[in-house]
């Protein structure tokens, strides 16, 4: 076998769906003939610990960590309440806004000593960088620098053209500086892998002057035989909407949660057969939204569990909630959910609420999983609910996975063209 070196700031026991990507990569590459080693954070750099995702990395392989300097003050408080402590906090860790590309830099400076003793004890081949964090390929630059290995980077999100990004003053000039680092990384990595074709077309049309075969897409995917174990679908006692995962960056419950309010008040009979589950963190603000009276024994607010438990409330609702409440001007037609292809192997219908047109859009309604609203029309949502309820009543609620359409994102699949990829680099 060839051997990779993995260079990824989050992994096991961090969790998050970030981390499935390289996770199933890692499990599928010996299929294909490459031996993967991992080079990561120890565990004190992780806000959000899953030891369970652990038990999904096979013993064989051999992980190195490293510490991040200063991690606890790096890391800005998550999810907390507004109170004078964490205000003082942000305002002490203000300076953070310097670190440039992100608070993780300490990490992959600190780290570089660690890479080139893997890749001279392990008589490495090809090097593999992941991000967020983008500091990630800062350390592939170094260590490409250095040994003069093939090496392939993996953008899971935009990254100069990241629209999350607060528009002030400082983040406009971090990004005029964020441009050079990109650009340094796009010019030294031999190959550009990303998880949209949206965000390929937006390097292809930067960097027209490199080949545009340097620019691949492999998207996120599901990994089947997570799936084997999970009970047969059975209907609920009562009317099931399941949403999994944290509302990230601009992304917000709210007009979900207008439509829903507006629905209970107007349908009174309505709101006695209705389970809404929220499974996952979520902001004070998102918080206040799901404990407002009518919702009371309505919605059901779950702390973040590993990632089978997740795939086991979706396996048992009775229809998935699906919500990328960024509009168009803001980048939200150019992106995937991570969670939306484990949905797309679950056999419920997906409420798909999504700017139009948008990619996510798209896929759903070529894989007729479900209705698609756009997300910020009350009245659509609510009668996308009432008709789905409908159906749940009636026994009609039922969705055909279209197998050989999704199968192209089955991990295994998308593992193979990640291979291939560093198979013609040799």
């Amino acid at each position: 076998m060839k051997k990779v070196l993995i260079i990824s700031y989050f992994f096991p026991p961090s969790g998050g769906g970030g981390i499935q990507r390289t996770l199933k990569f890692i499990k599928y590459l010996p299929k294909f003939n490459w031996q993967p080693f991992v080079l990561t954070s120890h565990q004190k750099g992780y806000c959000h610990l899953q030891k369970e995702e652990a038990n999904q990395i096979s013993k064989n392989i051999k992980i190195k960590r490293t510490l991040c300097p200063f991690y606890k003050f790096l890391t800005f408080p998550g999810f907390s309440k507004p109170n004078l402590k964490n205000f003082l906090l942000r305002i002490l860790k203000w300076p953070l806004l310097f670190f440039i590309p992100d608070q993780f830099m300490g990490w992959t400076l600190t780290s570089r000593l660690a890479g080139l003793k893997s890749i001279l004890e392990e008589k490495i081949d090809l090097i593999y960088t992941t991000g967020p964090p983008f500091s990630t390929h800062l350390l592939g630059n170094f260590l490409k620098k250095k040994t003069h290995l093939p090496w392939v980077a993996d953008f899971r999100d935009s990254w100069v053209t990241n629209q999350h990004l607060p528009q002030n003053i400082i983040f406009k000039i971090q990004r005029q500086i964020l441009k050079i680092y990109e650009k340094k990384v796009v010019q030294r990595a031999d190959m550009i892998v990303c998880n949209t074709e949206p965000m390929r077309q937006d390097f292809i049309q930067r960097y027209s002057h490199i080949k545009q075969d340097k620019f691949v897409t492999i998207t996120n995917g599901f990994d089947s035989e997570d799936f084997a174990n999970l009970k047969s679908k059975i209907k609920n006692a009562k009317f099931t909407l399941t949403y999994t995962g944290s509302f990230a960056g601009l992304q917000t419950p709210k007009f979900f949660v207008q439509a829903l309010k507006k629905l209970i008040i107007d349908q009174p009979d309505f709101k006695k057969n209705l389970l809404v589950q929220f499974i996952g963190n979520f902001s004070q603000d998102e918080q206040n939204l799901f404990q407002q009276p009518v919702f009371k024994n309505i919605v059901q607010v779950i702390p973040e569990t590993n990632y089978l438990s997740t795939l086991k409330y979706q396996r048992q609702a009775d229809v998935l909630l699906l919500i990328l409440s960024i509009s168009t001007d803001q980048g939200g037609d150019k992106i995937y959910c991570g969670k939306m292809f484990e949905y797309l192997n679950q056999p419920n219908p997906i409420l798909t609420l999504v700017p139009q047109p948008s990619i996510s859009a798209d896929l759903i309604k070529n894989l007729q999983a479900g209705p698609v609203v756009e997300f910020n029309n009350i009245q659509g949502i609510q009668q996308a609910i009432l008709n789905l309820y409908q159906q749940w009543q009636n026994d009609t609620l039922i969705r055909h996975l279209p197998t050989n359409k999704i199968k192209k994102f089955d991990r295994r699949y998308l593992t193979q063209h990640l291979s291939q990829i560093f198979d013609n680099l040799f």
